[in-house]
Order: structure tokens, then C-alpha cells, then sequence
């Protein structure tokens, strides 16, 4: 099964639930109680600055914020200043550190810090890569009945990175986390259904995973679920919501999306037939790794007239500057 590519969520709003849930708590109310030394308050109040599902990023007090609650031995802050130094959020990118905060907190059985640790390990960031490493961090994650972890040791098991693959111990442990409502395990297991991978194929399973993490907003499941309305799959064919399923996905920089809003133009299934929006589709695509749209793209380019090519190029343009991957 084709490797899945994703994007680690810190823990924000999965995080162990305290006596005082400071998560709901106003920014007033945290700023008094993390002056006064509050951790818990502390990290609530880094995670308002985070703003990771927002705009209004102020990565510097966050880091600030999580460095005194961490300063505390504050596991959930150790695990946050070690994303941060993961991804340079406020902060010059730096492995090591970001490996070290994470050991830290992984020392107090962090389960967000084993998954990523395992991270590092599999992709061979700050670390030599040693998939055996990843596993067993994956593991110990998984066993705490973390989501990210227990996904992640699936997709260890679906590739036999580390270990032997073992398609019925994938579908065991991305079921799990689908089940407690990880979008990229939902995605995973529609696919799963969808090819027959580790289970028996099932359309209309396939469509109920994959439109519970479309709902999520999961670009790969809103991409997979619109072609099969596409194609009528297990639904009614349905052009009006499958282009609409695509352009979710790829205006989130999906390539596979943005290849098939290619393929919708240039037909014109359900659209009036568009060529230069379908060359748009492609050129954006094609910058974004997915190969087959370079083909595509090259064979529209000379059945274009001049002002088409110029139109579709100024359209491209536009696409590549909106449409990458979030």
C-alpha cells in the first residue's frame, strides 16, 4: 500500500484532560494564573499563542510560554518546544534540540513525544534513521492508546518498514485510531476498504471512513471520495459533488485533487469543457510531485491558441501561489 504522507498534530486539544481544563479558560484568566507559575496555565496559554488551527500566530510568546512550563518538567511543554524546534516555529529549525525536549517528555510517558520520536527516527530527521527505533517509539505510543501512534505503527506494518509486513496488524492498528477519530487513519482505512488491503473490499465501508474524515477536512479523503462519486463507485454518480469534494482537496495543495479538477476541465464531465482552467490544474499538479499531470500539461500546451496558453499560464500562476500544501 502506497506510504501516507502526514503532517504530525501536536497535542493541543488531545491532550490528558486536568481537575481545571485551562483549554476553556479566557486569555485574561490564563495570563494572571501563568504569571503566577501555573504550568498547566502555562501551556494553555502557549497553546492559545500557537493558534495552530488559526491565523494569529505569535510563535515567540508561545515558545516563551511553553520554555517556563517546561522550565517545570511540564511533559505536554517539553513535547511542544520539541515540535517547534522540529519545524522552526519561532525558532531556527534544530533536531537536536527539538530531540532532546522530546526525550524529556517521552521520559514521563508522553505518548505525543514517543509518536514523535518515532517520527525522527523513521524519517531519519536529527537521528540516523533506524526503522526498529521507530517501531518500538511507535509501539509505546500505541500501547497508551495514542491515535498518531497507533496510525503510525500501522503504516509501519502496511509498508514492512521494521518488521515483516503484516497487512491484518495494519488494518488492527489504523482501525484503532480511525475509530477515535483520527482523519488520516479514516482516510487510510477507506483506502484499505477501497483496494482490499488487510480486509475484504468494501465500497460502502470505504465511502463511510472516507466521508467521516472528508467532514474532518482531510484532503486525501475529500481527493478519494470524490472520485468515486465520480465514477458512480458504491454511489450515485454525482459530478456536482465530486468537483466540489476536489476543489476542497486541492485548494489544500492536494496534487491528486488538482490533477483531477484537470481531468474534469479538459472533458468537461458535469462542466463545460475548459481547457485553460484544465491546463491551470495541471500545471499546479505537476509542481506539487503528482507526474502524471506533466504529461497532461504538455499535450494541452500546443492544442492551445496563444491567448488560451497565455490566459491558462496567468491562471497557473495564480494556482501555484494559492494552492500548495498546507
Amino acid at each position: 500500500m502506497k506510504k501516507v504522507v502526514l503532517v504530525f498534530i501536536m497535542s493541543l486539544t488531545l491532550s490528558p484532560t486536568y481537575a481545571n481544563d485551562w483549554s476553556k479558560e479566557s486569555t485574561t484568566v490564563l495570563k494572571q494564573a501563568a504569571k503566577q507559575g501555573n504550568a498547566d496555565a502555562q501551556v494553555a496559554l502557549a497553546n492559545k499563542y500557537f493558534d495552530e488551527d488559526g491565523s494569529n500566530h505569535d510563535y515567540p510568546q508561545a515558545l516563551l510560554w511553553y520554555q517556563k512550563a517546561a522550565a517545570q518538567g511540564n511533559a505536554k511543554a517539553e513535547n511542544s518546544l520539541g515540535w517547534m524546534y522540529i519545524n522552526g516555529y519561532g525558532v531556527k529549525k534544530d533536531y537536536v534540540q527539538a530531540l532532546e525536549w522530546l526525550k524529556k517528555s517521552a521520559a514521563q510517558r508522553n505518548s505525543y513525544a514517543e509518536a514523535n520520536i518515532g517520527w525522527m527516527y523513521e524519517t531519519g530527521n536529527g537521528v540516523q534513521q533506524d526503522y526498529a527505533q521507530a517501531l518500538q517509539w511507535y509501539q509505546k505510543s500505541a500501547d497508551q492508546g495514542n491515535s498518531n501512534g497507533q496510525y503510525l505503527l500501522g503504516l509501519m506494518y502496511a509498508d514492512g518498514y521494521g518488521i515483516q509486513q503484516n497487512r491484518a496488524q495494519a488494518f488492527h492498528w489504523i482501525h484503532k485510531s480511525a475509530t477515535q477519530g483520527n482523519a488520516n487513519a479514516e482516510s487510510t482505512l477507506g483506502l484499505m476498504y477501497t483496494e482490499g488491503f488487510g480486509v475484504p473490499m468494501d465500497v460502502k465501508q470505504a465511502i463511510k471512513w472516507y466521508q467521516s474524515a472528508a467532514d474532518k477536512g482531510n484532503s486525501s479523503a475529500q481527493s478519494s471520495l470524490g472520485l468515486l462519486y465520480k465514477d458512480g463507485q458504491g454511489v450515485q454518480q454525482d459530478f456536482d459533488k465530486a468537483i466540489s469534494l476536489f476543489h476542497k482537496a486541492a485548494e489544500q495543495g492536494n496534487a491528486e485533487a488538482q490533477y483531477n479538477l484537470g481531468e474534469i476541465y479538459r472533458i468537461g464531465s458535469g462542466v463545460i469543457q475548459d481547457l485553460p482552467q484544465a491546463y491551470a490544474w495541471y500545471v499546479v499538479s505537476a509542481v506539487n510531485g503528482y507526474s502524471e499531470a506533466v504529461s497532461r500539461r504538455d499535450a494541452l500546451t500546443s492544442s492551445l491558441s496563444t491567448e488560451s496558453l497565455i490566459k491558462a499560464k496567468e491562471l497557473a500562476n495564480n494556482y501555484c501561489e494559492k494552492f500548495q500544501p498546507k
